[in-house]
This record gives C-alpha cells, sequence and structure tokens, in this order.
C-alpha cells in the first residue's frame, strides 16, 4: 500500500478520533462513563431511554455528530488495521508459518468487524431517533461485543507479531 494512501487514512483517523473525543465529553455521565462505548454496551431499552433523557437535546446531538463521524472513522482504522497486519503477516512469514497464517486470517476477517461497527451505529442511531424496538439494542450490543473481540485480538496479534518479528531479526 501506497505510503501517502497510510499518511491519508493515519490523518482522518487522528481527526475522527479527536471529534469524538471532544463528542464524548457531553455524553459522559453515571451510565455512559465511557462516552459512545458505554451507549454501545447498553442491553435495555429502558436503560437507553433514561440515558437519552439524561443527555437531553445537546447530548443527543453530541451521540449523533459522533455515530456519523464513525462511519468515517470505521473506514480509516479498517484500512490502517489491515494496512498493519498485511505488513505484519509478511515480515513473520520468514520465521513462522503459523502466525503468517494468522495474519492471513486476520485480514480476511477484520472487515467483519467493521460491518458489525457499521451495523452498530445504524441500530444506535435508530434508537437515538427514537425507535422503541428492543432489537435495536440487541443489535448493537451484539455487534460491538464481535467488534470488540476482532480489535482486541488483531491487536494483540499485531503486538506479538511485530515483537517476534523484531526479536527474530
Amino acid at each position: 500500500m501506497n505510503q501517502q494512501v497510510v499518511t491519508f487514512f493515519l490523518i482522518i483517523f487522528v481527526m475522527c478520533t479527536i471529534a469524538m473525543g471532544v463528542a464524548d465529553e457531553f455524553i459522559k455521565n453515571e451510565i455512559t462513563p465511557y462516552g459512545i462505548v458505554s451507549f454501545e454496551f447498553i442491553f435495555s431499552l429502558s436503560s437507553v431511554n433514561r440515558v437519552m433523557q439524561i443527555w437531553g437535546e445537546n447530548g443527543r446531538a453530541a451521540v449523533g455528530f459522533s455515530l456519523g463521524i464513525d462511519y468515517l472513522f470505521i473506514l480509516a482504522y479498517s484500512v490502517l488495521t489491515i494496512f498493519f497486519l498485511r505488513n505484519t503477516s509478511s515480515k513473520v512469514s520468514v520465521f513462522s508459518p503459523t502466525l503468517h497464517k494468522l495474519f492471513s486470517v486476520l485480514i480476511y476477517v477484520f472487515p467483519v468487524a467493521a460491518l458489525c461497527d457499521a451495523i452498530e451505529n445504524f441500530g444506535l442511531l435508530k434508537l437515538l431517533f427514537g425507535s422503541q424496538h428492543e432489537v435495536w439494542v440487541l443489535v448493537a450490543y451484539y455487534c460491538a461485543v464481535v467488534k470488540f473481540s476482532i480489535v482486541a485480538i488483531s491487536g494483540i496479534s499485531l503486538l506479538y507479531g511485530q515483537s517476534y518479528a523484531f526479536i527474530k531479526r
């Protein structure tokens, strides 16, 4: 992948991270202490309704802004993660065919995390715009679980793979 493309997506990633971090400050409270991440893991419609009432108009606007920006963030973090997975895969392939296979699998699995993130956002937007269907709470919750699991496995694998390649060099 071209260095300019990576740099472009890195800039988008940083800008989105900052924008969502600012928005998060408007929605942190006792029910959502981790901002939008807490909202993703709410498991009941009554809790969603309670937190949206606490947020008020400004908080709901901040959530809408954050979820909108998150679609661009999904693209940026996915491109960057897949780039780093490919880079790490080629570094470890010389030393460990097994690790190379792991990274090859993660390269194809990671888009599932991005898809889950996009579906999760859609469910949260439905709730934000007033849907009272419990299914959107469950969609958001389970998509968040899958997304964060894949992201965590990929992140840990990247750290291990880069360390392994460094030590073996």
